[in-house]
């Protein structure tokens, strides 16, 4: 029988892949997150008793809002699994993904009664009450959700060996494009997208004991600011990346 380590290491290898070329793991970011599958697989085994899972990403078209289809079943089998290990998910997305995450939740059996909407006004309140009424949350996790971008004062905040790029930083990130969420090519998403992210921002004041994870491939979505935006941005295709990497980090990001 395969050990636990020789299995979270195939899964790795496959999920890792960057067949869509974003990039964030060529040749500058191969080992850009390594490890971070196993230390937040293990954390979640042996400390998962009440989950939140948000997921849904916006995409404004020539007809309207849709939304992304690839988090939504991601944030269902995930949430399946965890529920059959007796714990408590709550899935999460906002107005504009809603129907999508519906939609995944039905196919995959699930009731849909466990499906938390944030609406685009009013949010802030939302997220607050949100948190109020599960202050027993063990795990936050986010799927291909978007986040806002960053602030001086957030890479300002991030680890890192020498001292914040700022000059670059304010040369290359017009501050019309700080906290603000963007899709890849650099539009932005806030008229359309719940900012959901403000649940991963109060987490650590709320409820300390609470982890969180981040799951994404963009550089654009929650948990990508676990890693230092002059390493990540270069990496982002196109001549948006300086601008659209996200702020928000996790405990782990995969």
């Amino acid at each position: 029988m395969r050990s636990f380590e020789q299995s979270v290491s195939r899964i790795e290898s496959l999920i890792r892949r960057d067949p869509a070329r974003r990039g964030l793991l060529g040749s500058d970011g191969g080992d850009l997150g390594r490890g971070e599958l196993a230390a937040a697989a293990t954390n979640l085994a042996d400390r998962g008793r009440e989950i939140a899972i948000v997921t849904g990403f916006a995409i404004p078209n020539q007809h309207g809002i849709d939304a992304e289809t690839d988090g939504p079943p991601g944030a269902v089998i995930l949430a399946d699994v965890l529920q059959r290990l007796s714990m408590d998910v709550t899935l999460v997305t906002d107005e504009t993904c809603h129907r999508a995450v519906a939609a995944a939740m039905t196919a995959g059996c699930l009731n849909t009664q466990s499906l938390a909407v944030c609406p685009l006004n009013g949010a802030n309140d939302w997220c607050h009450q949100f948190l109020s009424d599960h202050c027993t949350l063990t795990h936050l996790i986010s799927i291909e959700r978007v986040g806002p971008a960053h602030t001086l004062e957030s890479l300002h905040r991030q680890d890192r060996a020498e001292a914040a790029p700022a000059t670059k930083f304010e040369a290359l990130v017009p501050t019309s494009a700080h906290n603000r969420c963007h899709n890849m090519r650099g539009d932005t998403l806030d008229e359309f997208t719940a900012p959901l992210y403000l649940l991963f921002d109060r987490l650590p004041e709320r409820i300390p004991n609470a982890r969180s994870i981040g799951i994404g491939d963009g550089g654009n979505e929650v948990g990508m600011g676990k890693f230092a935006w002059e390493i990540l941005h270069p990496l982002v295709p196109g001549e948006h990346g300086p601008r659209m990497v996200c702020r928000i980090a996790t405990d782990w990001t995969i």
